[in-house]
């Protein structure tokens, strides 16, 4: 369980989902700037997970690494080997579809398909969501994550 707690954060940042920072000038032909979301991170929150009626909660935390991604606009979140792009606008950012990662769900070996992601940077902080579903059986999981700048 401790193994899915760690890449889980860092999937989600990620959340997440997330960085800090605001992007440029809104005229056309401005692009983002999303270096207040760049460097380390350490990752504090929750996931929960539902499997059929079970439903439960872990904390989560670590280091959450986040890049500039390979379009204007975008940031890359990285933990043990997940990488999530997300798109960024000003102080929030969104997870972009069909991303998914391997890790452990309720003890067992799943892939997680995040369907919604977002977050929001104010300060030296990120707080964000994640919404997925595991291919274990397991028909939801969500975390609520908070980053500070490390």
């Amino acid at each position: 369980m401790q193994s899915y707690k760690v890449i889980t954060g860092a999937l989600v940042l990620a959340a997440g989902l997330v960085g800090c920072g605001s992007s440029g000038g809104s005229g056309s032909g401005s692009k983002p700037n999303t270096s207040a979301w760049l460097g380390n991170w350490t990752e504090g929150g929750t996931q929960s997970v539902t499997c059929g009626a079970v439903m439960e909660t872990t904390d989560l935390g670590g280091l959450v690494a986040i890049n500039a991604g390979a379009k204007s606009g975008t940031i890359q979140t990285s933990w043990n080997g997940c990488l999530f792009t997300w798109d960024v606008s000003g102080d929030s950012a969104t997870l972009q579809s069909g991303q998914s990662c391997a890790f452990s769900v309720f003890g067992t070996n799943a892939n997680v398909t995040w369907t919604a992601g977002s977050a929001t940077l104010s300060g030296n902080t990120i707080t964000g969501t994640l919404d997925g579903t595991a291919d274990n059986g397991c028909s939801s999981v969500e975390q609520t994550l908070t980053l500070m700048k490390v």
